[in-house]
């Protein structure tokens, strides 16, 4: 139970955060293209963004060539041997319109994961 007596998951790596109900279309065109995305609050509901750095795959469907599906590939050792954090956090921008990245690693990230969402406008404005 919080301050307010509410019941409410938080992080054990973050002790300030837990797990966030709130949705808006804001929040939800945010983490569009991002599935494996958890989003986390605070007592002042600032919002950050958790995505563990999973390597993400993109499907070929022969009936649907343009897809924008992602599956996550778990068993990739050389891909979690070059990781230097297994998870990203973002935070939120107060607008709800963006997120900043805090390091090389988790803008990259976020571009190939909105690149693979075929999503190219985040992806101009991120680069």
């Amino acid at each position: 139970l919080d301050s307010d007596g509410k019941s409410r998951l938080y992080s054990l790596d973050h002790n300030n955060l837990y797990i966030s109900n709130l949705r808006s279309d804001l929040t939800m065109k945010l983490i569009q293209g991002i599935p494996h995305s958890l989003l986390l609050s605070n007592e002042n509901e600032e919002i950050q963004v958790v995505v563990p750095s999973i390597h993400p795959v993109r499907p070929w469907i022969q009936t649907a060539p343009f897809n924008t599906e992602i599956v996550l590939y778990r068993a990739d050792e050389d891909w979690y041997n070059s990781l230097d954090s297994y998870y990203y956090l973002y935070p939120v921008h107060v607008s709800l319109s963006f997120m900043f990245t805090q390091t090389l690693s988790s803008a990259l990230y976020l571009l190939l994961l909105r690149f693979l969402n075929r999503d190219y406008d985040s992806v101009y404005r991120l680069i």
